[in-house]
């Protein structure tokens, strides 16, 4: 269970911000972390997402902008046709919104670019302030929020969502807990052993496959070593015989 949350707000007409609660409205958080490191860390996570997170509201305002300038030189040119008015140059105007269009289209194909890299610099800041905070057993992480979280009131990290927020990240800090993170180190260590080690299933397998008959090309390589028949003369065969009748002979007398 988190200890503290932290939500990043994303709005269309003011740039994106770090809310969160006062100090004294995180119960269990005093227990673990001071005040003055809390409000700096505040202050990291606000100077990043204010430097690094690509925001949208200068675009919002742009389009607005453009938007106006395109009515004033519709409202100029009728009234010019009204009034008969020869002179052309106030529509010139119309540059402008095309000038605009180009940079917005050129922002948003660079805005997916830009927040990956904001997701790298966040993932890197909130792994060194875990580490700075190890002697408190603190671990500071992030996560995308849920559908039922992207718009309701975020209380417990002071984040009521107004109708053009948008909840993007959410940063929690969970207390560390040693004898769980030894326990998985234990299981992680155990694994990588049985991935060394073969399973007895597949021992068991081959041994079986050991043990069967054999098959039709091992039968027929164990046909082909087999030693040449030796062959033996005729005169060999009666000469042994003659001398194995002899001996019995003896044997009699």
């Amino acid at each position: 269970m988190a200890l503290a949350s932290f939500v990043i707000i994303n709005s269309r007409w003011r740039p994106a911000l770090l809310r969160h609660c006062e100090y004294d409205d995180y119960a269990q958080l005093r227990r673990f972390m001071p005040k003055e490191l809390f409000e700096s860390r505040m202050q990291n996570i606000k100077q990043l997402v204010s430097t690094d997170f690509p925001h949208v509201w200068l675009d919002t305002y742009l389009f607005v902008l453009a938007m106006v300038l395109v009515i004033l030189a519709a409202i100029f040119a009728v009234v010019a046709v009204e009034l008969s008015i020869e002179t052309w140059y106030p529509l010139c105007i119309l540059v402008v919104p095309a000038i605009i269009a180009c940079w917005t289209a050129r922002r948003r194909g660079l805005y997916f670019i830009k927040l990956s890299k904001f997701y790298e610099k966040l993932d890197e800041c909130l792994k060194n302030m875990t580490v700075l905070d190890t002697s408190h057993r603190l671990k500071w992480d992030y996560r995308s929020p849920r559908d039922i979280e992207r718009s309701f009131d975020f209380s417990t990290a002071a984040a009521k969502s107004r109708k053009n927020d948008a909840v993007i990240l959410i940063i929690e800090i969970t207390r560390i807990n040693n004898a769980i993170d030894r326990r998985s180190s234990t299981h992680r260590q155990r694994d990588e052993e049985e991935e060394g080690l073969p399973m007895y299933n597949t021992i068991s397998q081959d041994l079986i496959l050991d043990i069967g008959p054999p098959s039709m090309e091992e039968h027929e390589r164990s046909m082909l070593s087999l030693p040449p028949p030796v062959y033996r003369s005729h005169v060999t065969l009666a000469s042994s015989r003659g001398s194995l009748q002899h001996y019995l002979q003896q044997q009699q007398h």
